[in-house]
């Protein structure tokens, strides 16, 4: 299957010059994404995928075919449509599920593509670089389960289909 997984603040933040704007606080988030991805393939642009860990296949979607050496592959979404860029690596990992995991115009064109998406809501504002239209991600989708976090009030769990 094929999911995105984002976490937000209340206006949409996503990204603060590469990294999470509230990066080091909330830390069952963190645990949850790492536990949803440990043996998944992640895709997403630069910034979203901070690390390339070689028993972790992770495919950059870049203009730029530069990639670390543990990446799995690049892949140019102007030559190629972001669904068959997704159809693409499912065929290469059959047994494993996709998250696209970042940045924003990916989330954007891929949302209507994805089988479920996974996100948390952060109940605050931060600075931010990086904005998600979350009302544009969530379009025509349904609400299957809403939890909040244990360990922190202004952090809502949610899974859209």
């Amino acid at each position: 299957m094929i999911f995105s997984i984002v976490a937000c603040g209340s206006n949409g933040e996503i990204g603060l010059n590469g990294v999470l704007p509230w990066e080091g606080k909330f830390h069952e988030d963190r645990a949850q994404y790492l536990r949803k991805t440990n043996r998944n393939v992640r895709v997403g642009t630069r910034g979203s995928i901070a690390t390339f860990e070689v028993n972790r296949p992770s495919y950059l979607i870049s203009r730029n075919s530069d990639c670390p050496l543990s990446c799995s592959g690049v892949y140019d979404w102007a030559s190629l449509p972001p669904d068959q860029i997704l159809c693409d690596i499912q065929a290469k990992h059959i047994n494993r599920d996709i998250f696209v995991v970042g940045g924003v115009q990916w989330y954007e064109s891929t949302a209507h593509f994805v089988d479920k998406i996974y996100l948390t809501r952060i109940s605050a504002s931060f600075s931010a670089s990086s904005v998600l239209n979350v009302d544009h991600l969530l379009k025509n989708r349904s609400l299957t389960r809403a939890q909040k976090s244990t360990q922190d009030q202004l952090v809502t769990y949610e899974e859209w289909e």
